[in-house]
């Protein structure tokens, strides 16, 4: 029998058409400017949602065509995003009204600057990228024309994750290697600052995203000496740094005992936003959680989409996740995933018993009474974990 039109991938529909794309894209570590480039390229020009198949669809396809088809739902499951969100938005529009008039101000005092706290697996880091990216492309279509021509190389945005051995003379030779500055082996803390209000003159910079900022504060016995040195930055920089972290009350109070903290200016300085949990203790916040699932919910692309998870799932899945947003795009993700290398193309309670989750996702799924259901594999690791006296 002749191969039909349905085993060629062109005739499955849209899922064809990303096929330009690469689709398996490992992003590096953003490191300079070039890497940072490259992912504004990938961000506005994102993969488009596959075709959602019938079953009988499906069964129609050749096996070629079958895998091609689910290699582009798979990735498209792991990449699709960013998620918007009340509190994302909100944290969002704040920071770039803050970095747009700080810019159109031009105090030459310090400008304010921001600081994305909360506790891991939030957003945190995927916020405050979509800030540099929407900030970066407002300044270009803005002011290139007008502001740009005097700059060498026009780099408007630094975005840094600050590793976990860093000291102050490593935030500043990140900073500079953001640039594609050449290495200096002898350059200290001075030379590294010095080099930094180079390039960011030279490339009119004027948003500095640091990014996992608890890494550097925590390390070094001297607070002050550390908040001393952000300071400086903060003042010789014409630009609205953001910082983003975890529990990053010593950037306020600069390391000052309690009777001192009115003197701390960073307090002064630095608007806090706070990223937390979702609750579900009011009718808004069940609302809430409920709209957050059906939005993931409509990005899953499985022959029997899954409409309904908010009407029968909401409680379960707040129980898996505690509330964090992170961790229920990994639930549901690993679940759709599953679901189509299982062939089963749908999910309920017993695919996403199988979904294991990290640490500390699970730890509370279990303090707060959730058990996987008999027969799934997270009962059976379970199960082995336990002592005998307990089994």
């Amino acid at each position: 029998m002749t191969q039909t039109a349905q085993s060629t991938p062109s005739a499955t529909g849209s899922f064809a058409d990303n096929s330009a794309q690469p689709w398996v894209l490992a992003q590096p570590q953003i490191t300079n400017k070039q890497e940072w480039r490259a992912w504004m390229r990938r961000i506005e020009h994102p993969m488009k949602r596959p075709e959602r198949l019938t079953r009988h669809r499906l069964q129609r396809l050749s096996p070629a065509a079958r895998d091609e088809y689910d290699l582009a739902r798979l990735t498209y499951h792991n990449q699709f995003g960013p998620i918007r969100h009340c509190d994302f938005q909100e944290i969002h529009d704040a920071v770039l009204q803050l970095a747009e008039d700080n810019w159109l101000t031009r105090n030459p005092t310090a400008w304010s600057s921001a600081l994305i706290d909360g506790e891991v697996s939030l957003g945190k880091t995927t916020l405050c990228l979509h800030i540099g990216h929407r900030y970066e492309r407002t300044m270009r279509r803005r002011y290139d024309a007008v502001d740009t021509v005097r700059y060498d190389d026009y780099v408007p945005v630094i975005y840094i994750t600050l590793d976990s051995e860093v000291n102050v003379k490593g935030l500043n030779r990140q900073l500079a290697t953001f640039y594609c500055t050449p290495p200096g082996a002898m350059r200290t803390t001075d030379d590294y600052r010095y080099l930094v209000l180079e390039c960011a003159r030279r490339c009119g910079t004027t948003l500095i995203i640091v990014d996992d900022i608890h890494n550097l504060l925590p390390r070094l016995k001297n607070h002050a000496a550390v908040s001393g040195d952000l300071k400086r930055l903060m003042n010789e920089l014409p630009a609205t740094f953001l910082y983003v972290g975890v529990d990053c009350t010593l950037l306020l109070n600069e390391g000052r005992p309690a009777h001192e903290l009115h003197l701390a200016q960073n307090a002064s300085r630095v608007h806090v936003y706070s990223l937390g949990r979702y609750p579900l203790a009011t009718s808004d916040d069940r609302q809430e959680w409920a709209s957050l699932i059906a939005t993931f919910a409509s990005h899953i692309v499985l022959a029997d989409p899954p409409t309904d998870l908010w009407k029968k799932h909401a409680h379960y899945l707040h129980q898996r996740t505690n509330g964090q947003m992170n961790a229920l795009q990994l639930l549901l993700r690993g679940a759709a995933n599953a679901a189509i290398r299982t062939g089963t193309e749908q999910i309920n309670r017993r695919l996403l018993d199988t979904i294991k989750l990290p640490s500390t996702a699970e730890v509370h799924a279990h303090a707060v009474g959730w058990r996987p259901q008999r027969g799934s594999r997270n009962a059976r690791i379970d199960r082995r974990s336990q002592p005998p006296s307990a089994r």
